[in-house]
C-alpha cells in the first residue's frame, strides 16, 4: 500500500470537499484566503491533480520495494555469516565431544551398573528374621538389629563389586559357601540377645 503523504492529503481533501469560494470562506479583515479557487470545468488541474498523485504513488510503492529488497538482502547476510560460522564451531566442538561422549558414557555406565556390596552383611540380613522365628527371639526392630550386629562382627567382611543382572547367582554362590558359617554365628548371636535383651 502507498503511503500519504501531507500533499496527498491535501489534494484528497479538496477533491472530496470541494473548495469553497473566497467569497464565500471566512477569513479576517486584512488577510487573503488560505484556499485557492479551482474552476469545476478546467481540465488542467485535473490532469496535474492526476499527475501529481500517480507519481506520489509509484514513489512510495518504488521505496516500499526498495525496503523489502534491503530486509531481504539483510537476511540473507545473516543466513550466510551463520552458515560460515556454524562449520567452523561444530569442527572445533565436535573433536572434544567425540573424546569425552566415551569417557562419560562409561563412567554413567559403571555407575549405574556396578555397585559395591558386603555379601556377609546382606546374607546375614536375609537369615536373621528365619534363625529369630525359630530360637523364639523378640522379633522386634532392636532384637533383630542386635542379632545382626553381634553376627557380623564375628565374621569376615567380604566386599565384592557385582553387576545389577548378577547380584542374584552371586549371592547365590556365597550363601552356599558361607552357609555354615553365618548359621553358627546368627545362631549364638540369637542365643545372646534372647538372654539379654536390651528393653524390658
Amino acid at each position: 500500500m502507498s503511503r500519504k503523504t501531507n500533499k496527498t492529503n491535501h489534494v484528497l481533501n479538496l477533491l472530496t470537499s470541494g473548495v469553497k469560494a473566497a467569497s464565500e470562506t471566512e477569513t479576517p479583515a486584512g488577510q487573503p484566503p488560505s484556499v485557492s479557487i479551482v474552476r469545476k470545468n478546467d481540465d488542467g488541474v485535473a490532469d496535474q491533480i492526476r499527475d501529481t498523485l500517480e507519481k506520489e504513488f509509484q514513489t512510495a510503492v518504488k521505496e516500499e520495494m526498495d525496503e523489502k529488497e534491503a530486509r531481504k538482502e539483510k537476511e540473507a547476510q545473516k543466513q550466510n555469516a551463520q552458515k560460515k560460522k556454524a562449520p567452523v564451531s561444530e569442527k572445533k566442538e565436535e573433536p572434544p565431544k567425540k573424546s569425552q561422549e566415551p569417557s562419560v558414557g562409561k563412567a554413567e555406565e559403571d555407575e549405574d551398573d556396578f555397585f559395591i556390596v558386603n555379601v556377609m552383611e546382606r546374607l546375614v540380613r536375609e537369615k536373621a528374621p528365619q534363625y529369630i522365628s525359630q530360637f523364639h527371639v523378640c522379633g522386634c526392630r532392636r532384637c533383630l538389629a542386635d542379632v545382626t550386629a553381634l553376627a557380623l562382627t564375628e565374621l569376615p567382611a567380604k566386599y565384592v563389586v557385582i553387576n545389577r543382572s548378577a547380584v542374584s547367582p552371586l549371592m547365590n554362590f556365597y550363601s552356599t559357601k558361607y552357609a555354615g558359617r553365618i548359621t553358627v554365628e546368627v545362631t549364638k548371636a540369637c542365643m545372646a540377645v534372647q538372654k539379654n535383651p536390651h528393653h524390658k
